[in-house]
């Protein structure tokens, strides 16, 4: 049976709010997709936000222009073959699933809004501007990672350090002109809401993963991953 485990509310009451941003910012986009009403609020940061090719700044925010690529999925492919390796396929499928789902989101949301680009972007995009995929897959793996590979007793520190990625994939999409600021602020919402709700959802089922059982999970194992716990 596959509620095994009562289910965490907060998941449920934070995930859903998110999304609503998120929807209803398509939904304001969608009216006037050349001119919404915030527009003057994405115009003046993308003024403090001057990306240029000659900035010292141009290697970090590329970095995070490459992370959040399909050349970055390389990343979270190698956390859920890791977590699988370790006997934790529910996890790793897991994983796959919340990338999947951000992705479907996100793509919809998109064509819904058709919200154009900034006219001067300094690197090669693909499709409408709001949401921000980069930003999406960001939170993602910032939840991911916190949930599955971080201690519980370390967690609330990584909170904080995937709070400061997350901020710095979004700066970094806006300074090399890729985005609007509500662009990257919605799909932060995008990727950390989908993800909370499919933790809502999944997680009794995930956590089976926690039974004896595995090729590495004897106990007299020197290598582990940390417990998921909800």
């Amino acid at each position: 049976m596959l509620l095994i485990r009562r289910r965490p509310a907060a998941p449920l009451l934070v995930g859903i709010p998110l999304l609503a941003v998120a929807a209803s910012l398509a939904l304001v986009i969608r009216v006037d997709p050349a001119d919404p009403p915030f527009q003057g609020l994405d115009d003046w940061w993308a003024g403090v936000a001057d990306g240029s090719r000659a900035s010292a700044w141009w290697w970090p925010a590329e970095f995070f222009n490459l992370l959040g690529s399909p050349i970055g999925l390389i990343v979270p492919i190698a956390l859920a073959g890791f977590v699988f390796w370790y006997g934790r396929w529910r996890t790793a499928v897991f994983m796959g699933v919340c990338y999947i789902a951000v992705q479907a989101v996100n793509s919809g949301l998109k064509a819904f809004a058709d919200r154009p680009r900034p006219e001067d972007g300094l690197v090669a995009v693909h499709g409408a501007s709001f949401p921000s995929g980069h930003s999406a897959r960001m939170a993602v793996l910032v939840f991911v990672i916190g949930m599955f590979l971080v201690p519980l007793a370390r967690r609330r520190r990584w909170w904080a350090i995937g709070a400061v990625l997350a901020a710095a994939m979004m700066w970094a999409r806006t300074w090399q002109h890729a985005h609007w600021l509500t662009d990257v602020a919605g799909g932060a919402c995008v990727g950390l809401g989908v993800a909370l709700l499919l933790w809502f959802a999944l997680s009794p089922w995930v956590l089976r993963d926690e039974a004896p059982s595995g090729r590495h999970s004897r106990p007299d194992d020197t290598m582990r991953i940390p417990r998921i716990t909800a």
